[in-house]
């Protein structure tokens, strides 16, 4: 068999959506091609968080199983650049452009005060 035919005969499985279904105690299920409350997440380094549940996940087959690779974002009014951490109560933290940060309302931003590096923040 030639090495070109090979790679003809392979099979890959697309990526598919699933719908978190249980999330409690630091883990969560999740139901699509398949269900499973033991689905590994994975996530950038650093990050950690269990999804609520009715949040859509990005499954993806690996090793015999399927992985969480992602949730679907929802960006609401972020300008292209910006990154929001954001949590159900509404709280957020959000990091701009223009080299400010946003918590929960209070932007935060680095201002010289008499001749010295210093923070200034203000209300929105």
């Amino acid at each position: 068999m030639w090495i070109n035919e090979l790679n003809r005969k392979q099979t890959v499985t697309p990526a598919q959506s699933g719908i978190v279904t249980l999330s409690e105690d630091g883990q969560f299920g999740v139901a699509g091609c398949m269900e499973s409350r033991a689905a590994p997440l994975f996530a950038p380094y650093g990050y950690f968080a269990v999804p609520k549940e009715g949040e859509t996940a990005l499954l993806i087959e690996m090793e015999g199983g399927y992985s969480v690779a992602g949730f679907l974002s929802r960006a609401g009014n972020l300008a292209p650049g910006e990154l929001e951490l954001r949590v159900p109560s509404g709280a957020f933290l959000r990091l701009c452009t223009d080299g400010t940060l946003q918590l929960n309302g209070y932007r935060i931003a680095n201002a010289p005060t008499s001749g010295q590096e210093g923070f200034s923040s203000t209300h929105n």
